[in-house]
């Protein structure tokens, strides 16, 4: 009965060893920072996988369905109505490109009018954001009642008015 042994020096392979830890190490903290600065961002972010399940959401959406994040990916709860948010995401990943509508709903008690951007990444997922523009629709709607109001006084003059736009086009007539 004969034994054979080799000894190798494997300083080199702990070495490569080490900086692949140290590697991952800081890929993990450049990670954790960056969802810490997508956690404060102050309205709702979340990141779905392949099949347009929830994979994660920051604080903000939390807030905006009153859940917790646990909750929210382990039981797909969408900021908005389930089968339209995904079908944006859906349309942005047939399109690979990002995809927004404008969409009502209530949060926090409150009924807000959200963009919601849905964008495919190059990993194969999708990262959507909601912007509340509930202040830019309420003006917008204050200025078409004010101009309908306007309209209609001026539809009520005896006097012939035209108003023309800056490409010189009639915008309106009495």
């Amino acid at each position: 009965l004969s034994y054979t042994l080799w000894f190798h020096d494997a300083t080199g392979y702990s070495n490569d060893v080490a900086s692949g830890q140290a590697a991952a190490a800081a890929a993990a903290s450049e990670r954790d920072q960056l969802q810490e600065v997508l956690d404060r961002a102050p309205f709702p972010v979340w990141r779905r996988a392949s099949d347009l399940s929830l994979r994660w959401a920051n604080r903000s959406f939390a807030a905006a369905v009153e859940a917790d994040v646990a909750t929210i990916v382990a039981n797909n709860i969408e900021l908005a109505g389930p089968q339209q948010t995904r079908a944006l995401a859906q349309l942005a990943r047939e399109t690979g490109a990002a995809q927004s509508d404008t969409r009502r709903f209530t949060v926090a008690g409150e009924r807000r009018v959200y963009e919601i951007t849905e964008a495919p990444l190059s990993s194969g997922g999708i990262i959507g954001f909601a912007r509340d523009v509930t202040a830019r629709e309420e003006a917008r709607a204050e200025l078409k009642r004010h101009t309908q109001a306007h309209a209609a006084v001026m539809d009520r003059l005896h006097s012939a008015i035209a108003i023309f736009g800056p490409d010189r086009k009639l915008r309106f007539f009495n």
